[in-house]
């Protein structure tokens, strides 16, 4: 564990340099922008944008190594997010602007420069404003399954349909607090689910010290209602069992984690998986987490990494539930995660033989609070058993 720490230290501080880094392009793209304001609106305020975009580079590099439980804190990270968002469809729409000017033959002389890069500001804002407002939306994805891998190797006709409502990847701190997670439970209950599973990624920075509000967190998962309880496995950002915060919030929300355990409910066999497959310190390998389990039930295994479901096939299991990739989260950034994480590994409804994998976008959002293409989803599955 204590090596895992140390590599997580220094991936930190690497991305800390990295972002230094980038403040130079940054603050350039600033000026940039504060001078088109100039000419066409006829005020400056190309110091404060650049002040303010180095700020939010570095305040966000700053905010994965340290976060605080205050109101500067959390006013802070949804100022400089929803910078870093502006900045995040400014740039590449300049450098996408110049390229297709040189295509063309043309050059920034050849147009009124202040003002095409006026329209790409305010298009840049417009966007985030969108995806601040779409981000706070709550949709329900329903999935039908039947429970193929149980049927085939007990030879069961019979269908009763069993409704398991699945939570991903609600990232609770400085962005997402207890109005939202209210809205979530209600949402929820309203679904009135037999079960109700948590995939991963529950709190933002691997700690709950970035919840201001945790004690009322806390509340609202207190009313949320299911028949056979609520049960979550760990992901890559939440805190280990035993920090202090973590054993509060589990033990006041009576959430069960699963975590490299098997559980045996009342109609289903829960196979818990914890972390990514890269993290070989947290996940054991799925033959001694079945050893000796009797597998007689629909098999049910919650992996926070997608790339889970290869195992999951292999020990026989009817549907796989997880999340971590938040579907790229936000346009242009769905592209680039669709690639690295490969099609069957990315989003939705994918069939591994008789193992059914379903993979959210994610119930929250990290970090920058929008998104634009995707959506904040509560996953419905009524599985045929």
């Amino acid at each position: 564990m204590e090596k895992e720490k140390v590599k997580l230290r220094k991936g930190l501080v690497i991305t800390f340099v990295v972002a230094l880094i980038c403040t130079i392009p940054v603050g350039i793209g600033t000026l940039r922008m504060g001078w088109a304001i100039h000419r066409v609106c006829g005020f400056d305020i190309s110091i404060p944008l650049v002040i303010l975009s180095v700020f939010s580079i570095l305040f966000i590099a700053f905010s994965m190594m340290k976060q605080y439980p205050n109101f500067l804190f959390r006013l802070l990270t949804w100022i400089t997010g929803l910078h870093a968002c502006v900045l995040a469809y400014f740039i590449p729409s300049m450098t996408s602007a110049s390229i297709v000017l040189a295509i063309c033959g043309q050059s920034w002389k050849g147009v009124a420069k202040p003002v095409v890069i006026f329209i790409i500001t305010v298009g840049s804002v417009i966007t985030v404003i969108y995806g601040l407002i779409h981000a706070r939306r709550l949709f329900v994805k329903y999935y039908k399954v039947k429970a193929g891998a149980y049927k085939e190797k007990t030879g069961k006709i019979q269908e009763e349909v069993y409704r398991i409502v699945q939570l991903s990847d609600l990232h609770i701190g400085s962005v997402i607090g207890p109005s939202y997670i209210r809205r979530v439970v209600k949402k929820v209950n309203s679904l009135k689910p037999d079960m109700v599973v948590v995939t991963g990624d529950v709190f933002n920075h691997g700690g709950v010290d970035e919840c201001r509000d945790i004690k009322k967190v806390i509340k609202a998962f207190q009313d949320m209602r299911s028949t056979d309880g609520i049960y979550a496995v760990l992901g890559n950002h939440d805190p280990d069992l035993t920090d202090p915060g973590m054993e509060e919030f589990v033990r006041d929300t009576k959430m069960n984690f699963i975590d490299n355990s098997v559980c045996d409910t009342r109609k289903l066999l829960l196979v818990g998986r914890t972390g990514l497959l890269t993290d070989r310190t947290l996940r054991l390998p799925v033959n001694e987490v079945m050893e000796g389990v009797d597998t007689e039930k629909p098999m049910v295994v919650l992996d926070h990494d997608p790339r889970g479901a290869d195992d999951a096939r292999d020990i026989g299991a009817d549907l796989i539930l997880s999340g971590h990739t938040h579907r790229g989260q936000f346009f242009p950034v769905i592209l680039m995660s669709k690639d690295a994480n490969g099609k069957n590994y990315f989003y939705g409804r994918i069939e591994f033989g008789k193992t059914t994998s379903i993979i959210s976008s994610g119930t929250g959002s990290f970090q920058l609070p929008i998104r634009v293409g995707t959506n904040s989803e509560i996953v419905c599955v009524d599985l045929e058993i």
